[in-house]
């Protein structure tokens, strides 16, 4: 237990609550926030939620990085619930002393673990202009980021595969069971025919239905290998064969 003078902060806004938050935290035996209406009622609330961490500083760079772990573990460090995203900032340049400033700021940013990439006109393109010709509402592209704690996890220590990468994408599409899917599933070809150039030749096995040919793209040579030797002593007749189908060791197919 930390000892000292009673501490009282005034202002129950973002900042003094996390300042209250980690002297209670670390110890500080009293601590009080003062606060004139509601707590959090101020400029606090009207904030747009959005965190990022591509500055030109490289101060707040790291700062904003460390704090991405903070809001991971919020729920498990304070016992309430945050909804919080990573869904990536994307900012178009129209010139080329922009480019330099940026292009400089991302060799900084990566250098602090930031996972940031300068993209091509024709890479964002893939990325965003499709869904102008979306033909079903319920379509979306979704883009995960790979880092934290996927990463700090041995590339065999699972089964999952392909750990390094910084980003997952998955083009879904849903339509009324009644509707013919056709059209919604050519677009979809379409989309992800338009994004692969653009990625590492790699799958996550989940986001696989009916393409077999490209299960052995969703691992690892070694993890495919284990799991082809799992699959030649639990079900070496290879009864259970469809969806993301893994081959016994030994079988016909590669």
């Amino acid at each position: 237990m930390l000892t000292g003078r009673p501490v009282v902060i005034i202002g129950g806004g973002v900042v003094g609550l996390s300042i209250a938050f980690h002297l209670v935290e670390a110890g500080y035996p009293e601590v009080t926030v003062l606060e004139r209406g509601l707590v959090g009622e101020g400029t606090t609330a009207r904030a747009t939620g959005g965190i990022r961490q591509q500055f030109t500083s490289e101060v707040n760079v790291r700062m904003v990085r460390d704090s991405v772990e903070f809001f991971t573990r919020f729920a498990e460090r304070t016992g309430y619930p945050l909804d919080f995203r990573r869904h990536g900032y994307l900012f178009l340049l129209s010139t080329e002393p922009q480019l330099e400033v940026f292009r400089a700021a991302a060799d900084m940013q990566r250098r602090n673990g930031v996972p940031t990439e300068l993209l091509s006109p024709d890479e964002v393109l893939a990325i965003t202009a499709r869904r102008a010709g979306e033909v079903a509402p319920l379509s979306l592209l979704g883009v995960h980021y790979y880092g934290g704690g996927i990463q700090r996890v041995d590339e065999q220590a699972t089964a999952m595969s392909h750990r390094d990468k910084p980003w997952n994408y998955t083009v879904t599409t849903t339509w009324p069971s009644m509707q013919d899917g056709a059209p919604v599933r050519g677009w979809q070809d379409e989309w992800v025919a338009e994004l692969e150039p653009h990625t590492h030749d790699a799958f996550y096995v989940n986001y696989l239905f009916d393409q077999p040919e490209d299960v052995q793209r969703a691992y690892n040579p070694l993890a495919w290998a284990r799991l082809r030797a799992l699959k030649r002593s639990w079900d070496p007749g290879n009864l259970f064969a469809t969806n993301q189908n893994i081959p016994p060791a030994g079988s016909d197919e590669p």
